[in-house]
């Protein structure tokens, strides 16, 4: 029997929820890291302002959204 689940680490980390799922891996657990943005377009603003998200460059992906923000 296989089973799959799905998180991320750095999600909602200040209430801990993905605590068991950082504990899995961190005993051995077989992970496979998605690197794939699909949901948004390429070049688009919103894909722009993801990646930026991803590099931890709040500044640049706050720009990217522009009028998007809200």
């Amino acid at each position: 029997m296989r089973g799959v689940i799905s998180g991320d680490r750095k999600q909602l980390g200040a209430v801990e929820w993905g605590r068991p799922f950082w504990q899995l891996q961190l005993h051995g657990m077989h992970t496979i890291t998605m690197k794939d943005i699909i949901r948004q377009k390429e070049g688009s603003a919103l894909k722009e302002a993801v990646m930026a998200t991803i590099r931890e460059k709040l500044d640049i992906a706050l720009d990217k959204l522009g009028e998007n923000l809200y």
